[in-house]
C-alpha cells in the first residue's frame, strides 16, 4: 500500500472536450489522400515493370520464333557462326542492360514524385514508398 509519510496521488477524471463525431480532419492529411498517392505509386511501378518485361521478353521469345519461321535466316553464317547464335550471345545483353537501367530510372523517378507529394502535405510523416 502506501508508506506512512506519503499521500496517495489524487485521482483525476478525464472528460472528452471534443466529440468524436464532430472532429474535423484536414482533407490534405486525411488517410484517403495518402492512400491515393500510395496506389498511384504502385500503379506507376507496375507500369514500369510491365514495360520492362515486354521490352525484354518479346524479343527473347521472338528469337526462337525467327528460327522456326525463317530457318534460313537464323542459320545464316556470320563470321562462321549462325546469326541466331550472334543474336543470343551479343544482342541480348545490351538489351537487358538498357532495359534494366530504364526500369530503375523510371522507378526512382516515380518514388521521387511520391516523396514530393507526400512531404508537401501538412504534418506529413516520413514517406515509406515500400510499405
Amino acid at each position: 500500500m502506501t508508506e506512512p509519510g506519503r499521500r496517495r496521488p489524487q485521482r483525476v477524471r478525464v472528460t472528452r472536450t471534443v466529440p468524436l463525431r464532430g472532429r474535423v480532419v484536414s482533407p490534405a492529411r486525411s488517410p484517403d489522400v495518402v492512400s491515393v498517392y500510395d496506389r498511384s505509386l504502385r500503379r506507376a511501378q507496375l507500369r514500369w515493370s510491365l514495360a520492362s518485361v515486354l521490352v525484354v521478353v518479346v524479343p527473347l521469345l521472338g528469337l526462337p520464333v525467327l528460327g522456326v519461321v525463317l530457318p534460313g535466316v537464323a542459320a545464316l553464317p556470320v563470321l562462321g557462326v549462325p546469326l541466331a547464335w550472334w543474336l543470343l550471345a551479343v544482342l541480348v545483353y545490351p538489351v537487358l542492360w538498357l532495359a534494366g537501367r530504364r526500369h530503375v530510372a523510371g522507378a526512382e523517378r516515380s518514388e521521387e514524385d511520391y516523396r514530393e507529394l507526400v512531404t508537401d502535405l501538412p504534418d506529413a510523416p516520413a514517406p515509406d514508398p515500400i510499405g
